[in-house]
């Protein structure tokens, strides 16, 4: 058990950040994206949701959140 770190990548892309994350994981058929969420709720992630909340429901593999702190 574990995780084969030979395996893991950190990515740096440019655009709409959970369009880029989803696309990315799409096109190099990635098992898993492991991201950090902040836990705030601004007035502006209430209407529009989270990064992290978008990447979970659109992408095409699980996602492992990561609380800060």
């Amino acid at each position: 058990h574990g995780i084969d770190l030979s395996q893991v990548v950190a990515v740096a892309l440019t655009g709409d950040p959970h369009e880029e994350i989803v696309a990315y994981a799409k096109r190099h058929n990635i098992g898993m994206i492991v991201m950090g969420t902040h836990g705030r709720r601004k007035i502006t992630q209430i209407l529009m949701g989270s990064v992290a909340e978008r990447v979970v429901r659109k992408a095409p593999c699980p996602v492992l959140t990561v609380p800060e702190g």
